[in-house]
């Protein structure tokens, strides 16, 4: 053990022998389907360029993603905001702001340091399925179908609404169930 001291009696440096030991765990692989991880920045006035950085040790990932709506098949940038489309659900995760909860139930937008915030779940039980080739957009709507559901819905700024429910459900879910 080395020990380099700046003064005398004051706070010291060890240096051991443990941090070069070899672990005594097992490796495996780690099977993530429902995190999302983020890169470095590119700064354009220095031209660092950090996007191929992915240093989970900063923690820049986010593992709070509800895993029990399955894997996440599509996100798409919103606004300044991530729209996440899993197997079982479609939600938001707030990028540089987060929802703070208040004690009568309601929620505020608050900026926070870190960069991906809450996840909010839409209210309906619609997700992408296995199939996010099936994405499309015009405008501000965005079209997707749930094969699960036999279904094809439309996210606006209003929610999901099943577009099949407009004289096509029945086709549509023999024609799901037929070709998945």
């Amino acid at each position: 053990t080395y020990q380099i001291r700046d003064a005398f009696n004051e706070k010291s440096l060890s240096i051991d022998f443990s941090p070069t030991a070899i672990s005594e765990d097992e490796y495996r692989q780690v099977n993530r389907y429902a995190d999302i991880t983020y890169s470095g920045i590119y700064n354009s006035t220095t031209n660092v360029n950090g996007l191929n950085e992915f240093n989970l040790s900063r923690a820049n990932f986010k593992d709070d993603i509800e895993k029990n709506y399955g894997a996440i098949m599509k996100i798409r940038g919103k606004d300044t905001d991530l729209e996440v489309y899993q197997e079982d659900k479609v939600s938001i995760v707030y990028y540089g702001k987060d929802l703070l909860s208040n004690a009568d139930g309601t929620t505020n937008l608050v900026s926070i340091e870190q960069v991906l915030g809450k996840q909010n779940t839409y209210q309906e039980e619609n997700g992408i399925s296995t199939h996010p080739e099936s994405f499309d957009f015009e405008a501000l709507n965005r079209y997707f179908t749930d094969v699960k559901n036999g279904t094809v819905c439309k996210l606006s700024n209003n929610g999901i609404f099943e577009i099949t429910n407009q004289g096509q459900k029945n086709h549509l879910r023999k024609l799901f169930r037929d070709n998945t």
